[in-house]
């Protein structure tokens, strides 16, 4: 067996091959794809009216460090997530607005959640496309994960970290 022919058998066992229904299977995929986007968006339209005072910790160590203050909250105190606090300090600095970029940032955590965790199913555990979809349909319909993306909480994007570290 030639080196050649090796590295091409290791390469292919890397993700799912297609199988020969997977083209009778677009519509299929596509309409679940779909509807488990329009059930997460449809979950992120609900929550995100909505504000916790939690999340007004991380804008008042934002506004502070925008300010020059340092990363406190009042002086002497430290805090508990530093990435997060970072990435919205990041949002006051250049302006965007505290609430809406940290529910932005939400967001953009949901998405990489929900990639991640497609990516995992399709190439950790050889998933098919349709049966990778089932997990991305528990995070759109699990209230706790959209809920907390919605009130610019950082759990949503330390979840996606978790998950992309097994994928890459």
């Amino acid at each position: 067996m030639s080196s050649e022919s090796t590295s091409e058998d290791e390469a292919s066992t890397d993700a799912p091959s297609p199988d020969a229904s997977s083209s009778a299977a677009n519509p299929i995929f596509a309409g679940l794809l779909l509807g488990v986007i329009a059930l997460g968006a449809l979950h992120v339209l609900y929550y995100f009216p909505r504000t916790v005072d939690d999340m007004f910790i991380y804008l008042r160590y934002a506004e502070n460090a925008a300010n020059g203050n340092g990363l406190v909250y009042n002086l002497g105190e430290g805090y508990s997530g530093p990435l997060w606090m970072l990435w919205v300090t990041l949002g006051e600095v250049v302006g965007l607005g505290g609430v809406s970029w940290s529910k932005f940032l939400g967001l953009l955590s949901l998405i990489a959640l929900g990639w991640g965790t497609y990516r995992l199913g399709r190439q950790r555990f050889g998933l098919d496309r349709i049966p990778a979809l089932l997990p991305l349909l528990f995070i759109a319909a699990n209230s706790y994960i959209i809920a907390w993306a919605m009130w610019g909480l950082e759990t949503p994007a330390y979840l996606a970290f978790i998950v992309w570290t097994m994928v890459a």
